[in-house]
């Protein structure tokens, strides 16, 4: 309902994902994959009085694979990262 005071959503997408600058101090020369992903989402914006102005709030589940090299490409690895993200904000609809 776009006249509602909450205004709930749900989505699914793509993510791109880039490491830069990793580090360890156990395994020297550490690098990640860069790459795309899946991700999902549910939030909701809420009005903040009868203005343009509304909070949002709202959780991503990233899936990401990483592949990882190390020492000169000697040590080689693949890992499942999938963080999930939980995020506030405030917006202003024009």
């Amino acid at each position: 309902d776009p006249d509602g005071a909450i205004r709930p959503y749900v989505g699914a997408g793509v993510n791109y994902t880039m490491f830069y600058s990793p580090r360890s101090g156990a395994v020297p020369d550490m690098k990640y994959t860069s790459g795309f992903g899946g991700a999902l989402q549910a939030g909701v914006d809420i009005p903040l009085g009868d203005g343009p102005y509304f909070v949002n709030f709202d959780v991503k589940q990233l899936l990401l694979d990483a592949g990882i090299k190390a020492d000169g490409g000697v040590v080689r690895a693949h890992a499942n990262l999938n963080p999930t993200l939980i995020g506030a904000g405030v917006g202003i609809r024009l």
